[in-house]
This record gives C-alpha cells, sequence and structure tokens, in this order.
C-alpha cells in the first residue's frame, strides 16, 4: 500500500520503548499453494490476526520456545529498526536468522516489538523442493541453538547413512502414495484423505517391498543421489517419528487448502506440495541428528560432507 512505510514508523513516534516494527507478509498473486499454506500457518501458529505490540515479560529468558520466536519475531523482509538501538546491538554476522536473533536480543534488553497485520508487503517464492529441504535442515540445526531448547533426537547413535535410509524409505512410501493420484476433480476434504490412507497404507509395507527411492519425476532425486554418493545406500526403514513428522505437516496443510471446494486446476500444485511438504521433514530429521551429533562429539566425515550439501545455497 502507499503507507506501508508510514504506518510503521507512526507506531513508534510516541512510545520509545518501541524498537522495531514488522509487517504482515502477502503471497503473491502466482504462489503456489505450498507458499500460500506455509504463509497462512506461519501466522496461524504466532497467533497473529491483529496488530500487536509484543513487550517482554519477567524472565523471558525462561517462556517455551515458540512464545519467544512469537514475541521476537523481527522479518527483515519488511521491518523498521530504531536507529540507536540498531548502532548499538546491530546485526550478528549470520548465515541464517539474523533477524529473529535481533529480535530475541531486543526482548531480552526490555524492548517492544510491534508486528502489524493491518500493514502488508506482497511477497512469496515457489522454491524447489530441494531448496526447501535445505533450509529446513538449516533451520533445524540453528533454531534449537538461539531459542535455548532441546530438539527431540530420533537417531541418537545412528550413522548418517541411517538416517539418510530411514529418509529415502519414506521418500519411496510417498512416491508409491502419489502414482495412485489419477484425479483431483473431488472435494479437497476427499482428496487429502485419499491421499492420507494412501499414505498410511504404504507407511505399514515392508521397506524392502517400497524399493529404492528410484525417479519420481526430479523433485529430489538430485540431492539424494548425491547423499548416497556421500554416505553410501543406508539401511532402508520407516521411522515412526519422520512419519508422525510428516503426518502433522499434511494435516497442517489440510487445514489450510479445505478453503478450496476443489484443486481440479491445481493438481500439480498440490503434488508439488507433497514434495516440499516431506522435504522440510527430510531436512529437519537431518538437521537435528547434525545436532544431537554434534553435541556428543560424533560428527565424521561422512556427516561433514552432508552438512556441506545440505547447508549450500541458504
Amino acid at each position: 500500500g502507499d503507507r506501508w512505510l508510514y504506518e510503521m514508523v507512526r507506531v513508534m513516534e510516541n512510545d520509545s520503548g518501541i524498537a522495531a516494527t514488522t509487517c504482515r507478509q502477502v503471497p503473491r498473486s502466482d504462489a503456489d499453494l505450498f507458499a500460500c499454506s506455509s504463509s497462512w500457518h506461519h501466522y496461524r501458529l504466532l497467533g497473529f490476526a491483529r496488530d500487536v505490540v509484543c513487550s517482554p515479560p519477567p524472565e523471558f529468558h525462561k517462556l517455551p520456545p515458540l512464545e519467544k520466536r512469537r514475541l521476537s519475531g523481527l522479518n527483515n523482509i519488511c521491518c523498521v529498526v530504531r536507529r540507536s538501538v540498531l548502532d548499538d546491538l546491530k546485526f550478528k554476522q549470520m548465515s541464517y536468522a539474523e533477524d529473529l536473533d535481533l529480535g530475541l536480543r531486543l526482548m531480552e534488553r526490555g524492548f517492544k516489538i510491534v508486528f502489524l497485520q493491518s500493514v502488508g508487503v506482497v511477497h512469496s517464492h515457489n522454491r524447489a523442493a530441494t531448496y526447501v529441504m535445505k533450509r529446513s535442515y538449516v533451520e533445524a540445526k540453528l533454531l534449537p541453538r538461539i531459542l535455548s531448547y532441546e530438539p527431540m533426537c530420533y537417531s541418537k547413535g545412528q550413522p548418517v547413512r541411517d538416517v539418510f535410509g530411514n529418509v529415502v524409505t519414506l521418500y519411496a512410501a510417498l512416491n508409491a502414495a502419489v502414482q495412485s493420484l489419477t484425479s483431483y476433480s473431488e472435494s479437497v476434504d476427499k482428496l487429502c484423505s485419499r491421499m492420507k490412507s494412501s499414505l498410511s497404507e504404504n507407511f505399514s509395507i515392508e521397506p524392502a517391498a517400497l524399493g529404492g527411492f528410484g525417479k519420481a519425476g526430479g523433485h529430489l532425486d538430485g540431492v539424494f543421489e548425491r547423499i548416497r554418493g556421500l554416505v553410501g545406500e543406508g539401511r532402508l526403514a520407516l521411522s515412526a517419528y519422520l512419519i508422525q513428522d510428516y503426518l502433522g505437516a499434511f494435516d497442517r496443510f489440510t487445514l489450510y487448502v479445505n478453503n478450496y471446494t476443489t484443486l481440479e486446476d491445481r493438481g500439480g500444485e498440490f503434488v508439488e506440495a507433497l514434495y516440499k511438504l516431506f522435504a522440510t521433514s527430510a531436512g529437519a530429521a537431518f538437521g537435528s541428528h547434525f545436532l544431537a551429533a554434534s553435541k556428543c562429539g560424533e560428527v565424521d566425515e561422512q556427516l561433514l560432507a552432508v552438512d556441506a550439501c545440505l547447508s549450500e545455497g541458504i
């Protein structure tokens, strides 16, 4: 809008305790289903449905991670920071999440951050599943450290090749489920229910019967071929942790797409979203494993090679 910068500055004028203002992101008109659902779920998770002044409570450092993130949600897509504060604290030299890090430090210093739902900027990306996986990997490594929490670790003591085996087994199960999709003309609710049933059936199949990850149209085949070259085949197994994480992501996606009557004209986007949801879970699995191995002093050459592969370009 024509007044976005004015509105963001205006809210800071009469309260010197407000150090920064950030605003809502509105997906582009060409944004795909995954980008739109991610943006929708982000604001739903943080509870930002109106303009909010976030003030740090006493003992901010003891808050749960999600509440810390909600209060500190400065976003460099579009934000205003008081110059005197920025000159003092500055952004740290970080490859990722330097805005959240600054937001956390503002809260720790007792400053307020304003989120304006009433002001928006158009911003979104239709990124490939490989990028989504890498971004999720970097987040899984970083967020527990800067938000001070212990990640859930399902792969303690496993070599990274077995984590890879778990990931590609789930990938093979997803490939088989996607191949069962022949029509997108039914209601969104029925389509999502049918897809979830197909996924559940494949999750009960013996891993060996699912075969390798094969060629699934190029969604993540390239990066998995590269990782296999670094660590070997890995033990095929359907990890309960990974299944639960993926089904949770699918359920959240279903909540968003139920805003549509049908996806008959967006079937390709629906399939792409299924792979990007999987990429998010896969990246988080590798990232959590790296973090756990780092804390235990178990980072070997193979894990370092996978780290370099999954950190590239983020």
